[in-house]
């Protein structure tokens, strides 16, 4: 399938899909969470990262797990393929580690595996981009730690919209020639960094995120020599507190007086989980569309896959 009819028209039945995921598997008792996966399947675990508080969570976009990963630890390991080497890495370490692991795959290989070694695992549909399955990584994971604060009727109807769609075609027409660098708070940075892959992956283009107030101890300065057609998007949410509020208006100021265009995405609304998904949307249909006006497929990852190749 490709990329553009993914995002377009099969993100609200993925969502309804994933809405029952996960919630067969019984868990044994665990005093931390740790999500691993890479690219794709990896910034889940970053995105979960903003909902899950009331216990330490980590997210491992590596081959090897914390060192004091144990018996105490749900580990789960997300590999949309089955065959992500860093993630065979990392499930062959729980294994030893005696953690208790959930696998969430699409791959037949991977899935014989855990049934051999009687792990259980949650099967997501084959034939979908890795980055299109964002729903089929969150929700049952969420369904998991009975996660409670969220709408999914509500979340349809967001993403179903025309609007968001007339919203992101405008992003899209203003980027046109630049390097978008994407700014949030430290607390919705994988929102951030999410539109930055997605520009990578779907656009074939550079673009940068960073987060406040870190940047303004260093990436501030360097508005001071530009050297790039650059134009900054500004996530905000009105929860920020009022110092990252005050800090966003402020450098805000100074990038414009300095010639750079910035447009802000305001995340509002009554559930956070329902605001981050919804702008994590857009920000996917920004990359669609900005690949179709420069006339660039979306859908494959040539030098991507030349890379694995190349490592195997």
């Amino acid at each position: 399938m490709d990329i553009k009819t993914d995002v377009e028209q099969n993100f609200v039945s993925f969502i309804r899909e994933a809405k029952g995921l996960g919630k067969g598997i019984m868990l044994a008792p665990y005093s931390e969470i740790i999500f691993a996966g890479m690219g794709g399947s990896g910034i889940a675990g970053d995105v979960l990262k903003i909902f899950i508080k009331d216990l330490p969570f980590s997210v491992v976009h590596d081959y090897t797990l914390p060192a004091h990963a144990g018996m105490k630890t749900l580990v789960f390991v997300s590999t949309y393929s089955g065959n992500t080497e860093e993630m065979i890495s990392v499930y062959n370490e729980a294994l030893k580690k005696r953690c208790q692991i959930v696998v969430i795959t699409s791959g037949e290989k991977m899935r014989e595996r855990c049934r051999n070694d009687k792990v259980p695992y949650i099967k997501i549909p084959s034939g979908i981009q890795p980055r299109a399955t964002l729903p089929y990584l969150i929700i049952p994971v969420l369904n998991l730690i009975d996660f409670k604060d969220w709408d999914l009727n509500k979340l349809v109807d967001a993403v179903s919209g025309a609007g968001i769609r007339e919203k992101a075609k405008e992003l899209a027409e203003k980027l046109v020639d630049k390097i978008p660098l994407i700014y949030s708070s430290h607390v919705l940075y994988p929102v951030a960094y999410r539109w930055k892959t997605q520009f990578n992956e779907n656009t074939k283009i550079h673009a940068f995120s960073n987060e406040f107030p870190e940047l303004n101890h260093n990436e501030l300065e360097a508005y001071e020599n530009i050297k790039g057609s650059y134009y900054v998007i500004i996530i905000r949410d009105e929860s920020d507190s009022l110092k990252i509020k005050e800090r966003m208006d402020f450098t805000k100021g100074l990038i414009m007086k300095k010639g750079v265009s910035v447009t802000e995405i305001a995340i509002s609304g009554k559930n956070r989980f329902n605001k981050v998904m919804t702008e994590i949307y857009l920000g996917d249909l920004v990359s669609i569309y900005l690949a179709e006006l420069y006339g660039v497929d979306p859908t494959p990852v040539a030098l991507i896959e030349q890379f694995k190749k190349q490592l195997r």
